[in-house]
């Protein structure tokens, strides 16, 4: 559990990457830690993915980690720019998702909203 001193006494460490690119970047740093801005969450963490130095903007504009969830949405991405990768299709994923979902527990699933309804009359 985080409380307030133990934040401020991780801010105040150094050579904690995160940390000195939110004392390097205090708008982002107040996005990300107070307004639940995830863009701001998502362009630091490219920063720090790419060391935090002077060139981890530059790193981060030309990643090709184009694996990485976050791809699409690094610091520095054009707008709908899709990684160079063959990706899964959506049928694909949910293939894989009905899969994971058996008979029984469908069946299952449907007795218990079925009791429910039966109940809720």
């Amino acid at each position: 559990m985080n409380n307030k001193k133990d934040i401020i006494a991780r801010i105040n460490k150094e050579g904690d990457v995160a940390m000195d690119l939110r004392k390097k970047h205090p708008k982002r740093g107040l996005q990300i830690d107070y307004k639940n801005g995830r863009t701001a969450a998502i362009e630091l963490f490219c920063l720090h993915c790419m060391g935090g130095g002077p060139d981890a903007a530059a790193s981060a504009k030309a990643c090709q980690s184009y694996t990485c969830p976050l791809w699409r949405f690094r610091y520095g991405a054009t707008k709908g720019q899709i990684p160079p990768i063959t990706l899964p299709t959506q049928e694909w994923y949910q293939k894989k998702i009905d899969a994971s979902v058996s008979d029984a527990k469908r069946e299952h699933g449907r007795k218990m909203g079925k009791a429910r309804s039966q109940n809720n009359e």
